[in-house]
């Protein structure tokens, strides 16, 4: 039974997706599949996340990009990777099986730490308040396992959009062609 909250994060090659395990300190344990797809959106929002971590006092963008990856890099360092996942019973709701995520919401605390919640593709969810150190513990694990699935999403950061109708989705006119009358 752990102390302490736990995850395990391991990627499954026979159904490309990674297997997510939480033990909790009350002896419960939640597990799901985590998509490519989810892994992308959660990787891609977790820069919006750490800035949202930063002091207010900081306020030039730079600067809060450079606080935050301190942070995280802190965070991970005195992380302790090499204690063994110690398991608990399956949540009362979910049952011993491995759940689909649908979603992850991930919203940060003036006092510290997240809050998360996974809705899982039987319509029900978790949710769970986490230590900003254990959050980025999280991260630090999806990260390495993406990388041994080769799904190549933190190799690089994604480029920041050009113009606005690209976020809406909308195709830029041709620049060869003549506009139509």
């Amino acid at each position: 039974m752990p102390k302490d909250l736990q995850f395990s994060v391991r990627y499954d090659a026979a159904q490309d997706r990674m297997k997510l395990m939480a033990a909790f300190p009350d002896a419960t344990e939640v597990r799901a599949w985590m998509t490519r797809r989810l892994v992308k959106n959660l990787l891609g929002m977790s820069g919006r996340v750490a800035e949202k971590m930063v002091p207010q006092q900081v306020v030039t963008p730079e600067a809060k990009k450079e606080v935050a990856q301190f942070q995280r890099e802190a965070a991970v360092q005195q992380a302790n990777f090499r204690k063994g996942f110690q398991g608990g019973t399956p949540y009362p709701e979910l049952g011993e099986e491995l759940r689909l995520i649908t979603e992850i919401r991930i919203n940060p605390k003036e006092s510290g730490g997240m809050h998360m919640k996974l809705s899982l593709d039987n319509g029900k969810f978790v949710a769970w308040q986490i230590p900003s150190q254990t959050y980025w513990g999280l991260l630090h694990l999806i990260e390495r396992q993406s990388h041994r699935a080769e799904w190549d999403l933190v190799a690089a950061p994604a480029p920041a959009p050009e113009p606005e109708k690209r976020l809406r989705g909308e195709r830029e006119p041709a620049k060869d062609k003549p506009k139509p009358n």
